[in-house]
């Protein structure tokens, strides 16, 4: 009776981990999520541009999920996520005016600090 008893506190305890851990996850996407919207909104975008970000951003992003999976260093993995991302800048810059480009980088800026930053808590 007691080890059922104990086994029962342990999948309880572990169903309420996952959960909380589950839940985590969705609220760091939807705020992801959020932010991203924001961030184009600012950006004032023609149906045009929003049609040529939104194929630009599905490329990178399916770049990036690539090389989360791919095998290699870290250096080699950064050196593929900087070329990733100057490609996707050249691409960016081709599609936005010179004020929405210049919003577009002060975003990647900002965006870059908060990495830096949440790197810095852990």
């Amino acid at each position: 009776m007691g080890f059922l008893y104990s086994m029962k506190k342990i999948i309880i305890f572990t169903t309420v981990l996952l959960c909380t851990t589950c839940t985590n996850l969705l609220a760091q996407k939807q705020e992801a999520l959020e932010k991203y919207q924001a961030n184009r909104a600012k950006l004032n975008l023609t149906e045009e541009q929003e049609l040529k970000v939104k194929a630009v951003d599905s490329v990178y992003l399916l770049s990036l999920e690539g090389l989360r999976k791919e095998g290699g260093s870290k250096l080699s993995k950064l050196r593929k996520f900087k070329d990733m991302t100057a490609t996707k800048d050249k691409q960016m810059k081709a599609i936005l005016d010179k004020e929405q480009y210049k919003t577009y980088t002060a975003q990647q800026k900002e965006m870059k600090e908060a990495v830096k930053n949440k790197r810095r808590q852990h």
